[in-house]
């Protein structure tokens, strides 16, 4: 008897008697992904997506979120290191949250949170309600992160399994590149609330095609729950959010940064220390074990950090430059997403030829590259080539990004795939939350440095300031008529080139940084490269079986049903 179909999925005659217990089985070799299959990657990408996409495009939006807010600085660090926290804390939690309540019963409850929240920030009226509803979308956003994950890789067939992933991770970083684009166009419209109606659109998109596509899954109430390791992940992530809000104002040193630093860093090792030795982890250290694995999670997670040591000192850069204007914001965004492209199209055909680890390689050189250009930048640098740069310094990074996640994924079992991307992902979002703290801060230290060593070797009784500072006096004069006015316009002047002389000095410092993580990644991928080219992201599908159907789905693996 041929088992019967729901909602055009043919169940395993086992388990069709109870359809608590039934899961997405993968896909027979010669079968092509249909439109299930495509929806279901598509809310894989809609899943975080839009997170990103606020992330990035908040990075950008500084100032009109200040603006609009009536807030300074301090009210912007608060909400965006509480979402990145949250964002990074709750990726394991989601995992764990579909492995006992199911993939549809998680997904669709925490899009729908994820869309309140987007709703909230697009309409906040104050700081508070804004920073709550940021908090929440990180939370939502995170706990979403890998919920797809199991189902995508037991749907799609084995031949393009890893082609699926691929996409997945390229998504990931695709939406970055789409944050800046939202982000830009926001500066040239001048409003940051449409980035959150923006966000919260696709995520209503992800909603609906997971309404379409998703299964639906047995609830597992009986399943262990790691409550020491959640209390301990929760109690690390709340050490750290004053810290990495007041670093950026009071420095490293202050009494109000390190202790909490410190504290946080004890948590986290002891949470580890519980992780490992756990009957029910939320994240399994001993999946990311071999060389390959290792160097893999090692690309992604510095690259990840590259990536936003880039996004701040090209921010800043840009911000400094007299010319810079909105609409050259959104040139620089779209260079990015075209190269991107470019270098996503080039990355897919030759993965199977060089493998990750060359192109990873390639990558981390080019990296190391524009590093090297900014450490060597001057003061009349055009707004071109800064965006330019920018934007063959993200591609690259991206690339990097891109190969070490897909191979930490692809290396190994592939059922054990989603416990190496929990592991490897709670670690690169745990890096990026505190990377953005530490490169405002950096940025921040090495410009005041810089403005106090002019302050104190560059005074008007040296004849060369002397003799500027009258040349400008002579040339206000000429146009304002008064002495008095001719003086203070040369003042705010000086004062002006020297705060852009201090910020070129800051935009060398943090490329020093760039050129030391581009060192890092580059080790890491030669290091993957000696290893081989690993698992080709698809291989030719096997002969067609002419096996009967019903024979084909009574040997289906427990707790599956075939997709037909």
């Amino acid at each position: 008897m041929v088992p019967p179909l729901y909602n055009g999925i043919r169940l395993n005659s086992q388990y069709s008697r109870n359809r608590k217990e039934s899961t997405m089985e993968a896909l027979s070799a010669h079968v092509r992904p249909n439109a299930r299959l495509a929806m279901i990657l598509a809310a894989t990408a809609l899943s975080f997506g839009p997170q990103y996409i606020a992330n990035v495009s908040s990075i950008l939006d500084q100032s009109l979120l200040q603006s609009g807010l009536a807030e300074g600085s301090r009210a912007f660090a608060l909400a965006a290191t509480l979402s990145n926290l949250g964002f990074a804390a709750c990726v394991p939690i989601g995992l764990r949250l579909t492995q006992r309540f199911g993939l549809r019963q998680t997904y669709l409850p925490l899009a729908a949170l994820f869309l309140a929240a987007c709703a909230l920030s697009a309409t906040a009226p104050n700081p508070r309600v804004f920073a709550i509803s940021r908090t929440v979308e990180g939370v939502a956003a995170g706990s979403l992160f890998l919920t797809t994950l199991p189902v995508s890789l037991t749907s799609f067939p084995a031949p393009i399994r890893g082609r699926f992933i691929a996409y997945a991770i390229g998504g990931l970083y695709g939406m970055s590149a789409l944050g800046t684009v939202v982000g830009a166009v926001a500066l040239l419209v001048t409003s940051w609330r449409w980035v959150f109606a923006i966000a919260g659109l696709l995520s209503a998109l992800g909603i609906v095609l997971g309404l379409l596509s998703l299964p639906h899954e047995p609830n597992a109430p009986g399943a262990r729950w790691d409550f020491p390791g959640t209390l301990l992940l929760a109690a690390m992530a709340a050490s750290l959010a004053p810290p990495l809000v007041q670093i950026r104002f009071a420095g490293l040193g202050a009494t109000s940064v390190w202790p909490w630093f410190l504290t946080g860093a004890l948590l986290f090792l002891i949470w580890i220390a519980w992780e490992t030795q756990s009957r029910a982890p939320l994240v399994q250290y001993r999946a990311i074990h071999t060389v390959r694995q290792i160097s893999g999670a090692t690309m992604a997670i510095l690259s990840h950090v590259a990536l936003i040591f880039v996004l701040v000192a090209g921010y800043q850069w840009l911000q400094a430059l007299d010319d810079a204007a909105s609409r050259q914001w959104l040139t620089a965004a779209l260079l990015f997403v075209g190269c991107l492209v470019v270098v996503a199209v080039a990355a897919m055909w030759l993965h199977p030829v060089v493998g990750p680890g060359v192109l990873g390689a390639i990558g981390s050189v080019g990296v190391l590259a524009v590093g090297w250009l900014w450490r060597e930048q001057t003061s009349g640098v055009s707004v071109t080539r800064v965006s330019c740069e920018m934007a063959v310094a993200l591609c690259l990074i991206g690339l990097v990004l891109i190969m070490g996640a897909l191979t930490t994924a692809l290396a190994g079992d592939l059922h054990e795939a989603r416990l190496r991307s929990c592991s490897l992902h709670f670690h690169r979002n745990l890096a990026g939350a505190l990377a953005p703290s530490f490169a405002g801060w950096w940025m921040a230290r090495s410009a005041a440095v810089a403005y106090e060593h002019q302050r104190d070797h560059a005074t008007l009784f040296q004849p060369s300031a002397l003799y500027a500072y009258q040349k400008l006096v002579a040339a206000f004069e000429l146009k304002t008529g008064s002495l008095a006015k001719a003086e203070q316009l040369a003042g705010a002047a000086l004062l002006a080139k020297a705060e852009r002389i201090s910020l070129l000095a800051a935009l060398h410092h943090t490329a020093d940084v760039v050129l030391v993580i581009g060192c890092a990644m580059l080790s890491a991928s030669v290091a993957m490269a000696v290893t081989g080219k690993g698992r080709p992201l698809s291989h030719p599908a096997p002969a067609v079986s002419h096996v009967p159907a019903q024979r084909e789905v009574s040997e289906a693996k427990a707790r599956t049903f075939v997709v037909r």
